[in-house]
């Protein structure tokens, strides 16, 4: 955080060593930025809100992806193509929540359905491994994108502005640095740290970036050990939620010709 703010960075990307993401991560992103600009459109003091149904339970990607391209001509381009004013992009998360926040306003989450990237409902592995989650509630390929999510855990992937860098260093470096940092970042975009209102953070659900998990002992994949934990060995390495990954194909990407790669759900296209 240090290094973006002295270095007057606009935004920086950060990933941790495990990150893995699927093959079509570029479509995703793009996806990304059209629902970025929905949530930010949505705050008070921004442009009119992009769509006309704000007392509905969500904003429909595609009606708001149609509405960003018949504006295009009419509206400044942003600095960046996720929008201005955000603070952190959570695209690798282990999973997230719908914002708790029901006695204040924020953004309606924006619902993407038919995404041919996303892993189908009943594949789909959250943090808490089995508990009920607002993901359960849509059908096969649909992408959720939530401001403020709640108990978002896991930053194997995350975007912070220029904005938002200064501001975590400032809530995170200097006033309650007592956690680990995935959950002082969810406290922060939740504003439980400066007890004010919550921070533009967007995270998606299913996650687009997760952790590798290779072949091999499998206390390797993480430094939260317990003494005494059974040694358990992974015959075969995989990536939860990420169809077609690409550490899990990268020979075959090298390959001459390339090779047909591996698909993690591949009964699940067009269901």
């Amino acid at each position: 955080m240090r290094e973006i703010v002295d270095k007057g960075y606009g935004s920086a990307l950060i990933f941790e060593d495990d990150a893995d993401w699927d093959m079509r991560l570029k479509d995703q992103l793009r996806d990304f930025a059209i629902a970025s600009n929905g949530l930010l459109s949505q705050y008070p003091g921004n442009h009119e809100p992009r769509f006309a149904n704000q007392a509905g339970v969500y904003v429909d990607y595609d009606d708001l992806a149609a509405q960003l391209r018949a504006e295009d001509a009419k509206i400044q381009t942003p600095a960046s193509p996720y929008g201005d004013g955000w603070d952190v992009l959570w695209f690798g998360n282990c999973g997230a929540r719908m914002s708790a926040h029901t006695d204040q306003w924020q953004p309606l989450p924006i619902v993407r359905q038919g995404d041919p990237t996303v892993a189908p409902v009943e594949e789909y592995v959250h943090w808490d491994w089995g508990d009920p989650h607002p993901y359960n509630n849509y059908p096969n390929h649909t992408r959720l994108y939530l401001s403020q999510p709640t108990d978002t855990v896991c930053s194997i992937a995350y975007a912070v502005s220029q904005q938002g860098a200064r501001r975590l260093l400032l809530e995170l470096g200097l006033e309650y640095a007592d956690a680990a940092f995935d959950i002082m970042l969810n406290r922060y975009c939740q504003g439980e740290i400066d007890f004010g209102p919550p921070h533009a953070c967007w995270s998606v659900v299913p996650s687009l970036v997760a952790q590798y998990r290779p072949a091999g002992v499998e206390s390797k994949d993480s430094d939260i050990a317990v003494e005494g934990e059974e040694v358990r060995v992974r015959v075969e390495g995989f990536t939860k939620n990420i169809q077609r990954s690409v550490r899990m194909n990268a020979r075959k990407l090298l390959a001459e010709p390339v090779e047909e790669v591996v698909d993690q759900f591949p009964y699940a296209e067009g269901t």
